[in-house]
């Protein structure tokens, strides 16, 4: 079954912390072709919601969501635990620092780099499962 993206923006859990807004996900979610298996890594994940998104498009894959502040994991924690999601994992650290150790993965969504474009490319391409 088709996961149609779109939770409104209101759902999520915010605070103070950027969050990707309805419409630029839809697109982002769509680009990213996420299937019920896939293998995700969200950078700069903010509240989650890209992630978890990505989360409850692959119910039998797993999202890898790195976010460097605490304010940002514990909105991430909150709306994981709100949308009932339990195929994610939260890494604290900024990237590339982080993803040496993720597995191989099926789409990477760059929602902030702090300046570490380049390494976090250099990582997303060896991680990327090539096709």
């Amino acid at each position: 079954m088709r996961h149609f993206f779109g939770i409104p923006d209101e759902e999520f859990i915010r605070g103070d912390v950027p969050m990707t807004k309805c419409e630029i996900r839809k697109a982002v979610m769509n680009e990213a072709r996420i299937e019920e298996d896939s293998i995700v890594l969200d950078v700069g994940a903010g509240t989650g919601s890209i992630s978890i998104e990505a989360a409850l498009a692959a119910p039998k894959g797993h999202v890898y969501a790195i976010e460097r502040f605490d304010k940002g994991i514990d909105l991430i924690n909150e709306n994981m635990k709100k949308f009932n999601v339990n195929n994610m994992t939260i890494i604290k650290s900024k990237a590339p620092e982080g993803m040496e150790e993720l597995p191989e993965l099926d789409a990477v969504i760059i929602g902030g780099s702090a300046g570490g474009m380049t390494g976090i490319m250099d990582e997303a391409q060896r991680l990327l499962k090539v096709g």
